[in-house]
């Protein structure tokens, strides 16, 4: 845990805004140099292959330092402005993986390919601008202001996250890891699934249940980083940033941009990327943290309620945070299984 004289100089310094920027103007560049390191692999060099894990490791590390920055900032938000700023930027650098993909995704479909990096680039230096520029006055009267979000929104967030839970992500999952035993058998576990979830009155029903997720799940942040909240809500808040923004950039992708506006089939194939596959093109290589990192932030925000609703219900703190964690390491466990097998895993 960080000291409040070093939260102050953690969330004060000028230094470490810079730092957090550049770590996110980064990101892109890491999955490049993977990919081109990975190629060299391909001849057999082990250099490059240690070369390549670094460059992924270093990707993966930026929304990693973002809940670190948000964990931190979260300490001092009642007496700093640009601490708070500092923490609700830092959410996006957790969502930092989906936010990217869907910049590309989002250029590809207004036919501006090839630019992604320009605009990632310059959007971050904005929020450089922006946190520099941002005085450090006390944000107490705005806190108290804003008081608990209404007990209606996290209601309705709730039941809605149930519901998009039991009627598609589940289901949705497990038709992934089915695939661990063949494309075929995904391919037509797949087509008897879309007779529920793809029919005329269900699918509707699920794009609105994403639609308020996201909407309510914003509101919801805006009471949640202007408080400080404990290592549980942190994650939980994290983990919805990552999903909120993962969602926008895979229903863009599969709804607007691949059925819509291509007539693409949203199936394994186009999932994974094929026939090149993921570790096969400079921009598919983005896909890989993206799919990891959402499956973990499910599973570990589902936890993270489900802690929420057991603790209310008189459960004790040490067998619910035991609860909450054998679900996360499920979630860790079963992201690293369906990532593989987009990679190309097969068991059979």
């Amino acid at each position: 845990m960080l000291t409040e004289a070093a939260t102050n100089k953690f969330t004060g310094s000028i230094g470490n805004k810079v730092f957090l920027i550049l770590a996110n103007i980064s990101y892109p560049y890491s999955l490049y140099f993977f990919f081109g390191h990975l190629s060299d692999f391909k001849d057999g060099s082990w250099v490059a292959a240690l070369a390549a894990l670094c460059a992924f490791l270093a990707a993966i590390l930026v929304p990693a330092l973002g809940l670190l920055v948000v964990w931190a900032a979260g300490k001092n938000i009642e007496r700093s402005r640009g601490a708070l700023s500092l923490r609700r930027f830092a959410y996006f650098s957790v969502a930092t993986p989906p936010l990217y993909t869907a910049t590309g995704v989002v250029l590809f479909t207004i036919e501006v390919p090839g630019r992604d990096i320009v605009v990632w680039s310059v959007g971050w230096l904005i929020v450089l601008i922006f946190l520099l520029v941002t005085r450090s006055g006390s944000t107490q009267k705005k806190n108290d202001e804003k008081g608990l979000p209404p007990e209606w929104l996290r209601w309705g967030h709730g039941i809605a996250a149930a519901l998009l839970l039991i009627g598609f992500v589940f289901l949705h999952l497990a038709n992934h890891s089915v695939s661990l035993v063949g494309t075929e058998t995904h391919a037509n576990l797949q087509s008897y699934l879309r007779l529920w979830y793809r029919s005329r009155l269900v699918e509707p029903v699920l794009v609105l249940l994403v639609l308020w997720l996201v909407f309510s799940g914003i509101w919801l942040a805006r009471f949640r980083t202007i408080s400080f909240v404990d290592w549980w809500g942190t994650v939980q808040t994290a983990s919805g940033a990552y999903l909120g923004a993962f969602l926008f950039s895979h229903l863009t992708a599969a709804l607007i941009m691949a059925r819509m506006k291509f007539g693409i089939d949203t199936n394994w194939v186009w999932a994974s990327g094929s026939p090149v596959g993921l570790l096969g093109d400079p921009w598919n290589v983005r896909l890989i943290p993206h799919y990891l990192l959402a499956v973990a932030a499910v599973i570990t925000h589902a936890a993270c309620g489900l802690r929420i609703v057991l603790l209310s219900h008189g459960i004790s703190a040490e067998k619910t945070k035991l609860v909450t964690l054998v679900v996360v390491a499920c979630g860790l466990t079963l992201s690293g299984i369906l990532t593989s097998a987009l990679l190309g895993l097969r068991l059979i």
